[in-house]
């Protein structure tokens, strides 16, 4: 019995010495903790800019990829650094009974309404600043969108 005990023990010592040699950490984990920044950015129905690119009589669709409200905001946190190697990500808040609910962008929304047609909210970063994006699928540009309030994280 004292063999077979003694047999266990070298057994168990063996195989996690082996682990550890094997298997460290270090070669498989980057142990630098991340830098993180979140933003949060509230456009108002008044604030909202268009971009309206009228139609060409030679493609009238195309032109009309063009048609759309944004508005940009400045982040100094958002560096090339981040756009490279980073992780962005944007969502739209809205609240619901005191509880803040984030959806992810792009988001399409569907609507009825004599006809069917889709808002998109949406986002484009670039090194220093935020671009939000509300377009309409029927590119109707006489109806501004709400307030919107969105909101970014970023991970470096």
């Amino acid at each position: 019995m004292k063999k077979i005990s003694y047999s266990l023990v070298v057994l168990l010592l063996m195989a996690s010495c082996i682990t550890e040699k094997y298997y460290p950490v270090e070669e498989y984990y980057d142990t630098v903790e991340p830098y993180t920044f979140t933003g949060e950015y509230t456009v108002r129905s008044t604030h909202w800019q268009k971009m309206d690119t009228p139609p060409t009589p030679q493609d009238p669709a195309e032109s009309s990829i063009y048609t759309f409200f944004y508005y940009d905001f400045e982040v100094p946190e958002l560096t090339s650094v981040v756009l490279d190697r980073g992780v962005t990500a944007a969502y739209l808040v809205y609240w619901d009974n005191n509880n803040q609910i984030l959806t992810p962008l792009p988001l399409d929304d569907f609507y009825l309404d004599n006809y069917s047609w889709i808002e998109q909210a949406t986002c484009e970063f670039s090194v220093g600043w935020v671009r939000f994006i509300i377009k309409y699928s029927d590119f109707d540009m006489s109806i501004r969108p709400g307030d919107y309030t969105f909101k970014i994280k970023l991970m470096w």
